[in-house]
């Protein structure tokens, strides 16, 4: 499989994608926000659950990782 259509199509998927990652470890949202950044994804986080719902009803976000 030719390497440029795999990454013209990543590029294209995560253009302006938010997402939210509900996690308390620091090291955990350290890792994940590395890997979603490298793919150019907007990441807010939230502690708990709680947080997470409140996020969720100011913000439209495309996914939602828990």
């Amino acid at each position: 499989m030719d390497k440029s259509i795999v990454k013209n199509s990543i590029d294209f998927v995560t253009t302006n994608v938010k997402a939210l990652v509900v996690d308390d470890s620091l090291i955990d949202r350290s890792i994940i926000s590395d890997f979603l950044s490298k793919m150019e994804i907007s990441v807010d986080f939230a502690n708990d659950g709680e947080e997470a719902v409140n996020k969720v009803a100011k913000v439209n976000y495309d996914i939602v990782f828990i």
